[in-house]
This record gives structure tokens, C-alpha cells and sequence, in this order.
């Protein structure tokens, strides 16, 4: 699956292009996030930036472990696109790593209409899944694992854990969710003990609850 499309023109010069249903969401959050101009008519969006990759590779030039800095713009990033994506009626049920885009290593964006849905619900935040995901994203969440009857519901709530999965892997390199096994707060808890009580311990915390709605996007 490709993501979106990333050219190097010149110097600092680059254009993106994503193809496919519902990308308007998607160029309506570069606009909004990344300075830049948008030409409908060729479907390409040009930008100027010192560096832009996906975010694997970002993470391979950091030996897969990023500093608490570049964590919390990562968080502020993708929390300003869920913003934007909902305010649009639409949410991501999960996503990879190839999925995410960075640029000058300060803005991070989810560019994959592969598990993109709309809202059918804005009140309740959740999109319909009519059809089954043969391919779940690397970073899911307990609710997408374990729809097992169509038409399912996933909930803005799950997309947060999906968060909280990706933000324990790019700190301490270990991943939450190895052969799809949900694990309870407890075993979480031992996992995060070298940040235990800091700011990202009790982000994540918030983001990884059991219960669905008592999860929270909040970093303070």
C-alpha cells in the first residue's frame, strides 16, 4: 500500500500527491499544517522544507528512539490533524509507520486513505466499517482487532490508543500489540516503568484505558 506520493524537486523544494477517495480531507490538513500551495487541477501539493520523510525512516536515523522533544511535537501534530480530520467528519482507525509524513522534523501528518473513514455519526465519533480489513494497521487498537461482526463501529476513542501504541514504540522501541495480543494496564504499566509519573507516562496512560470512552488526547 503506498501512502501518498513524495517527490524531491530542487533545493528545498518538494510536492506531495495522494490519489484516492476522500484525499480532500487529507490536502485540506496539509493546507492547513504545512506552508505550502495546492493545485487542484494537477491534484499536487508543493511545499518548501530542509528535510521530508516518512516517519520509519525518521526513526532509523534515531536508532528507533526519539527524544521527549520531538515526541511531544509528534503528539501536537497529530492531535491538530484528528482535530481537522473530525472537524471534516472524518477519522483514522489506525495507521503504519511508511503512513506518516515529517517534515523539518518538527510536523508529523498521517497520509493514508487506506484506513480512512468518515464519520457517520459526528455527535458520536465514530465511522461504519462495512467491509472486513484484511490487513490491520501496525498501530490498531483493541476495537479494530476484535471486530468480528460487519457493520462495525470504531470510535475516535480507539484511534487514541492507536496513538498511544505509536508513542510507546518511537520512545522505548517496544510495541504494544505483538501478535495482536491486547495486554491489560498492568503488564502496560511494567513496560512504561522507565518514564513512570513523567508527562508522556500519564498521556499515555490516558490514551491506553481499557474502557474506550474514558480515553483522552491530553498532554499537560
Amino acid at each position: 500500500m503506498v501512502a501518498f506520493t513524495l517527490n524531491h524537486i530542487k533545493d528545498f523544494n518538494w510536492k506531495i500527491q495522494i490519489n484516492g477517495e476522500h484525499q480532500s480531507a487529507l490536502y485540506f490538513c496539509l493546507i492547513k499544517m504545512v506552508t505550502g500551495t495546492y493545485d487542484p487541477d494537477k491534484n499536487i501539493f508543493f511545499f518548501n522544507a530542509s528535510n521530508a520523510i516518512n516517519l520509519k525512516h525518521f526513526l532509523e536515523l534515531r536508532s528507533w528512539r526519539m527524544s521527549i522533544e520531538e515526541l511531544i511535537l509528534m503528539i501536537d501534530s497529530l492531535s491538530k490533524q484528528i482535530n481537522l480530520l473530525s472537524s471534516k467528519g472524518y477519522s483514522y482507525i489506525g495507521f503504519n509507520l511508511e503512513d506518516i509524513l515529517v517534515v523539518n522534523d518538527s510536523t508529523f501528518l498521517i497520509l493514508n486513505l487506506d484506513y480512512l473513514f468518515p464519520l457517520y455519526n459526528k455527535k458520536e465519533n465514530g465511522s461504519k466499517i462495512w467491509t472486513p480489513i484484511y490487513v490491520l494497521p501496525y498501530f490498531s487498537n483493541p476495537e479494530l482487532i476484535n471486530l468480528n461482526v460487519l457493520p462495525g463501529t470504531i470510535y475516535i476513542q480507539s484511534l487514541y490508543y492507536s496513538i498511544g501504541v505509536l508513542v510507546t514504540f518511537c520512545l522505548l522501541n517496544k510495541y504494544l500489540l505483538v501478535a495482536n495480543e491486547i495486554k491489560d494496564w498492568s503488564t502496560i504499566d511494567n513496560i512504561l516503568y522507565q518514564i513512570k509519573n513523567t508527562k508522556i507516562y500519564w498521556f499515555l496512560k490516558r490514551c491506553l484505558d481499557d474502557e474506550p470512552k474514558k480515553r483522552r488526547l491530553l498532554l499537560i
